[in-house]
Formats: structure tokens, sequence, C-alpha cells
């Protein structure tokens, strides 16, 4: 990783959530310039490459074919071999992210030795 690489990754799947990515993906690249946005279509019956490729050009977009059981670890996976972030963030297709998320995780993780953080509801 070089010291050019973006903050955060933001990673996402779509495997038959393709409603929900529609509502949630403006979120996600409303994060800022430091945060990069990466879907990854999981053998999506509804084409959600295709339509992110078409409405959201600024998301890059992996795609899986030929997988007719989705797997999390798998999906995931193939997000983080293409993402250039400092950090990862697994977030699913129908969260919707706060304004600022990003910047939290790195205010967050800034300074310290973390590894892995996590923000659970309060």
């Amino acid at each position: 990783m070089t010291e050019t690489s973006l903050a955060v990754s933001l990673i996402t799947t779509c495997k038959g959530r393709l409603a929900h990515l529609k509502e949630t993906l403006p979120a996600f690249l409303a994060q800022g310039a430091g945060c990069e946005v990466i879907v990854v279509d999981y053998d999506c019956p509804e084409g959600a490459a295709t339509w992110v490729n078409a409405n959201h050009p600024q998301a890059r977009v992996v795609q899986v074919r030929d997988a007719p059981i989705f797997n999390a670890c798998k999906a995931r996976s193939r997000g983080s071999a293409v993402a250039t972030g400092r950090w990862l963030a697994f977030v699913d297709a129908d969260v919707v992210l706060s304004v600022g998320f990003c910047a939290w995780l790195v205010g967050h993780g800034r300074g310290s030795s973390t590894d892995c953080a996590a923000r659970l509801p309060t």
C-alpha cells in the first residue's frame, strides 16, 4: 500500500438485493474523497453490475459469475482483492451509512494500533 492510497474502501455485496443497493449506494458514495466504494455483484440475478455501471460509474464493480449459492466470505474477499484503502469496511447492501462514517472510522483508527474496529448501534 502506498502513501497515496485511499483511507477507506467500502465493500458491499449484492445477490438478489438490488432494491436495497439502489437505496443505499448514494450514501456510500457520499462519504467523500478519501473513500472508495466497491460493489461485488455475486452473480446477482437482477444485474447489479449493469445497474451500478450505468447509474454510479464512480463505484468500482467486481463481477462474479457462475455462483448459484451466495458465499459472503468469498464475495467480500473478491472486493478486498481490488481495494486500495488502508481500512476495509464491509457494509451490507441494506445498511444506510451516516454522513461522515468513513471520517469517523479513520479518526477512530488514527494513532492507534487497531487492526479491527466495529461500531455497534446504540
